[in-house]
């Protein structure tokens, strides 16, 4: 005789996978987001960040307290005593605490004054130093230049499924074309669950059931494409100064701890005048067609074509890009 199935297990199970099936909608549509809703800074910022994290802080010492004056006025315990016994030893007391309270306050007041001279003083030349270091930046200064924008990238955050991407990049920027290069970590598929939803079986468990190949491949290469479009959005909008007249975006991943270089997936030159935040943002999804357009890509397949590579599903892909220009 077949075991009975308890309905209220089933329903349970089938309403915990329900949710389970919501929350992959939410995590999968949530991906679509990545293109254009990203964190932007601008020069003032970073400079007054570099103001509040270096500053010197002006912390007054404190007025003497009365422990203080009572030591420092070397009044014992029979002469405290004693002054319940006289009113001209109470008020010979009153006397020896103002003294001392009045010297050990002018000590406070005079060492006060000293650190807030020095601070002021640490605090001026630091204004100066922020103000060489905007006019380097205005002089295209390289070392600035990456300073800057390293700042501004590190600003931005997401997060992929439930983890909050580490962003990883290295750049560099050539001050005669006003070029900046970056290097990024893209995120590899294991990174990337491929579920799509959770369904109860026979025995009542809840198991995952996996996005078919196909669908997978056009949903991760389009989080490539789009985390590709977001950090040059991020490096153009924050490009307060213009200081950069194009990107050329290299992104890579790391399959494994031995390599000595990342595996480049996609390379390619985007000029500031043929950016537009608007553009990108109103698109239906697709990053890949606005980058498509651009004249120099390198991408381990056919960029023109909607349909992502088969490469891309093996760790590492066997086609390889040579970037257009690295920053290593």
């Amino acid at each position: 005789m077949g075991s009975v199935i308890d309905p209220d297990i089933k329903q349970q199970a089938e309403l915990e996978a329900a949710e389970k099936t919501d929350w992959e909608r939410q995590r999968i549509d949530s991906y679509r987001s990545l293109r254009y809703e990203f964190t932007i800074t601008d020069v003032d910022s970073w400079l007054d960040s570099i103001y509040e994290s270096q500053k010197a802080i002006y912390k007054p010492i404190k007025d003497p307290s009365w422990n203080q004056i009572r030591e420092h006025a070397e009044i014992g315990l029979l002469e405290q005593l004693g002054a319940f016994m006289s009113a001209d030893k109470k008020n010979a007391i009153a006397v020896k605490k103002e003294q001392s309270r009045k010297f050990l306050q002018n000590e406070v007041d005079q060492a006060n004054i000293l650190q807030k001279e020095r601070c002021e003083r640490k605090n001026s030349r630091l204004r100066v130093k922020l103000n060489e270091k905007l006019e380097a930046l205005l002089a295209h200064e390289s070392q600035v230049v990456e300073e800057y924008f390293t700042f501004s990238l590190q600003q931005d955050s997401y997060w992929l499924d439930e983890d909050q991407y580490p962003i990883d990049f290295n750049i560099s920027y050539l001050s005669g074309g006003k070029r900046l290069i970056i290097d990024y970590k893209l995120p590899t598929m294991n990174q990337i669950s491929k579920v799509k939803e959770w369904k109860v079986n026979k025995d009542n468990e809840i198991t995952p059931k996996d996005m078919n190949r196909t669908d997978y491949l056009e949903m991760y290469e389009r989080i490539l494409f789009d985390l590709s479009v977001r950090t040059v959005s991020i490096l153009f909008s924050s490009d307060s100064k213009n200081t950069i007249a194009e990107v050329v975006f290299n992104g890579s991943c790391v399959y494994s701890d031995w390599q000595k270089m990342p595996t480049v997936l996609l390379s390619f030159v985007m000029p500031k005048e043929k950016y537009s935040y608007e553009k990108i943002a109103s698109m239906d999804y697709l990053s890949k067609r606005e980058i498509a357009k651009l004249n120099e890509v390198e991408y381990l397949d056919d960029i023109h074509s909607l349909k992502a590579p088969a490469a891309l599903w093996e760790e590492p892909p066997s086609r390889l890009v040579v970037p257009i220009q690295s920053s290593f």
